[in-house]
């Protein structure tokens, strides 16, 4: 999707900019018709990209004070500025992984799992891939409002489920 749409020939449309990631495209605008005319020549230049028969699958206009949400990313305006955040679905995702991370390393610290003779070695490989997780989630969520302030939560979540490995 990323060498295809490398391809797409859509020229700048006055008042309006595209946003990509492979097959997603964002139309962000100054005002409803600029980018309703911008929509039309972006879906006319996706139809007629070579390599195969491409649609535009979903085609929805919102303004931005409603919300728009794009690659798991919520914006909206708020007092004349612009917000970004993670979805709903987004966050909880990763509020669940989190909790599922240390509910392992617990497994392997204090419950049924702690006798086994690898307990610490499952213990310390389930908090690492927690911890990648979380990372990585925050690395892709970074440019949102409020992120930097999650890292140090995490870390500090993740250390106090790390005290029973010594």
């Amino acid at each position: 999707a990323i060498f295809i749409g490398s391809k797409l020939s859509w020229g700048a449309h006055p008042g309006v900019f595209l946003v990509n990631y492979a097959d997603n495209y964002l139309l962000v605008g100054s005002s409803k018709a600029n980018v309703d005319q911008a929509a039309v020549a972006l879906r006319a230049s996706i139809e007629a990209l070579p390599g195969g028969h491409f649609s535009v699958k979903q085609d929805q206009t919102r303004h931005i004070e409603e919300g728009v949400t794009f690659l798991g990313h919520w914006l909206r305006q708020v007092e004349g500025h612009v917000r970004v955040e993670p979805t709903q679905a987004n966050e909880n995702a990763f509020y669940n992984r989190l909790i599922e991370g240390e509910a392992k390393v617990w497994s392997y610290t204090n419950g049924a799992n702690a006798a086994a003779p690898d307990a610490v070695e499952r213990a310390t490989i389930a908090l690492g891939d927690t911890w990648i997780y979380a990372r990585s989630w925050l690395g892709a969520f970074e440019a949102c409002d409020g992120i930097a302030d999650l890292l140090p939560l995490v870390r500090d979540q993740l250390a106090s489920a790390l005290k029973p490995l010594g």
